[in-house]
């Protein structure tokens, strides 16, 4: 029933905004491909891939749709009003036990980039701050009321996971409220109706630089060993539709793959096309420091690990979501059959490591 739902509101959604029904309609001899996703900086690769022109170099017409949650992006995937949509794996898992046959093609970071942004006077009455051991600042979280997009989100699940690791129960020792968009989430904690959220950057970086917020557990920097090497945000399609349209799929990785490496070598252009046609309202220092702090997380080539992926199940498995580890080998739950090797991951991102 749940499903049920989210289905339809995304068909309420996109039908709203003129996306049309999955790949293959021509247009000036382009290939009609929808993405949907979160307006946050993980998504650079997809919208510099846009604004310069690799898609159209593969011969797709790539249409990004904002949506505000994860769960809308199930819901496209699985109904084909969207074509590729970012997931962790725990939703393919889920997905696959419903009978949904998606299959993860792509890896965009390969650690968790969502951070953790508390109200400042929430910390300073904790006495807590990023500087303070790990299990101090999880131990902060007891009480708190955390914004979420909606229940069962991304945005509710890590946070849940860091109060169980100072043995809290999220269930008794947490309120989790869902807000909705970033936009809302850091609107909401400006005026005090939450007292924390976890999202990928710009927002938390947004309330950090405007001081009523402070990012007390930053992933994307490396603050969680778990969470590092960690299958976070992948590229799902329907596996219907990878078999029947491989060009498609090989074609939009190579232009991932163009994306990442202008990302990383041109950074400040990247910013400015990024802003200008994406973040308008995000000002240029919160983005820089966005982008710098996601950057090292991009994995360049997109290429997908078994490891990643058991890492990110882990999670699950300990917040008893899924009862067992379910097969990870190639095939099943992710493939890299799609993804053409077209960069030297090694010496891009020391490129990256060594630039100022």
């Amino acid at each position: 029933m749940l499903r049920q739902r989210l289905v339809t509101v995304v068909l309420v959604l996109l039908v709203a905004l003129g996306v049309g029904v999955g790949a293959g309609s021509a247009q000036e001899e382009l290939v009609d491909v929808t993405q949907v996703g979160f307006l946050v900086i993980d998504l650079a690769p997809l919208f510099i891939g846009i604004q310069n022109g690799y898609f159209a170099d593969e011969g797709l017409e790539m249409e990004f749709v904002e949506i505000d949650s994860g769960q809308l992006g199930v819901g496209a995937v699985v109904t084909g009003l969207a074509d590729f949509v970012d997931l962790g794996v725990e939703d393919v898992v889920l997905l696959q036990q419903e009978g949904q046959d998606v299959i993860l093609v792509y890896s965009m970071v390969d650690n968790l980039t969502m951070d953790m942004v508390v109200r400042t006077e929430v910390l300073e009455e904790a006495g807590v701050s990023r500087e303070s051991p790990l299990e101090e600042r999880y131990a902060a979280l007891e009480g708190l009321t955390f914004g979420i997009t909606r229940p069962g989100a991304p945005t509710e699940l890590y946070p849940r996971w860091f109060l169980t690791q100072a043995g809290l129960n999220p269930d008794t020792d947490a309120t989790f409220v869902a807000v909705g968009s970033g936009a809302a989430l850091l609107a909401a904690l400006e005026t005090g109706q939450i007292d924390a959220y976890m999202l990928s950057a710009p927002t938390p970086y947004a309330a950090q630089n405007a001081g009523f917020g402070q990012i007390l557990i930053q992933n994307s920097a490396g603050d969680v060993p778990q969470f590092s090497d960690f299958a976070f945000e992948s590229i799902t399609v329907r596996r219907e539709f990878a078999e029947a349209n491989p060009e498609v799929i090989e074609g939009y990785a190579r232009a991932m793959d163009r994306a990442n490496q202008f990302l990383i070598e041109n950074t400040e252009e990247a910013l400015q096309i990024i802003q200008e046609n994406y973040f308008p309202d995000t000002d240029m220092e919160t983005l820089r420091i966005s982008l710098e702090a996601t950057i090292p997380a991009i994995n360049p080539d997109g290429d997908l690990s078994e490891q990643a992926l058991i890492n990110q199940l882990q999670v699950l498995i300990d917040l008893g979501l899924l009862e067992a580890m379910p097969d990870t080998s190639e095939g099943i739950l992710w493939t890299n059959e799609y993804n053409p090797d077209t960069i030297d991951e090694t010496a891009l991102m020391a490129e990256a490591t060594e630039a100022p």
